[in-house]
């Protein structure tokens, strides 16, 4: 994305998201989580491989009966000279997150912004709500958007439609986890379920005002 783009879609996602979460500090213990009635979800937020330059994709953990959300990116950290970071993973565009959270039920929603407009779709099923306890350690999944690209009249590649799924990538995931976050030890695989698990948007854009 060009630098005007870039700063039309991080403003798009400040707006729209709620409350940002950053990664769990690398020194966190179980015994600190249990302490403070905490807990850690960790999950790899991924797109297809070379889509960074088209957006970023964001996903908000939202618990039940609240209107604000944590949330984590593809692009957590810009690059100051690409503009978008490097990917932790090989097959795909993205990185691993964690966040910790209050206990309760969370669903999932997600947004992808290209800096002209973005494609969300607000909350999953009630029988897809994650329920996290304090001191728990939990890998969620893989959140991959799959995007659909096309082109405008100017022959100009961008994407018109995105779906979201949910993966077992947990051989993937869990090493690099485990290697980040030592203390935190193997997290429990707690996935509500897998495949397509956000409906294709394709030719439903939002677009920023």
């Amino acid at each position: 994305m060009n630098m005007f783009k870039q700063i039309v879609a991080l403003l798009t996602l400040v707006v729209l998201s709620g409350c940002a979460a950053s990664d769990v500090k690398p020194d966190i213990s179980v015994e600190q989580l249990v302490k403070t009635n905490k807990a850690v979800v960790v999950f790899s937020i991924t797109q297809p491989l070379d889509s960074e330059k088209y957006g970023d994709s964001l996903f908000r953990f939202t618990r039940t009966g609240e209107s604000g959300s944590i949330h984590a990116t593809s692009h957590d950290v810009m690059n100051p000279i690409s503009g978008t970071p490097p990917s932790e993973f090989t097959d795909r565009y993205g990185r691993l997150a964690t966040i910790v959270l209050e206990p309760g039920d969370y669903q999932i929603n997600w947004m992808f912004s290209d800096g002209q407009g973005h494609f969300s779709l607000q909350g999953l099923p009630a029988r897809n709500v994650i329920r996290v306890e304090a001191g728990e350690v939990l890998y969620v999944g893989e959140l991959f958007i799959k995007l659909n690209f096309g082109e405008t009249i100017f022959n100009i590649r961008r994407v018109f439609g995105a779906a979201g799924f949910l993966n077992d990538e947990s051989t993937r995931d869990i090493p690099l986890f485990e290697k980040k976050y030592p203390k935190l030890g193997k997290p429990e695989i707690r996935l509500f379920r897998t495949g397509q698990i956000l409906p294709d948007t394709s030719n439903v854009l939002d677009a920023v005002k």
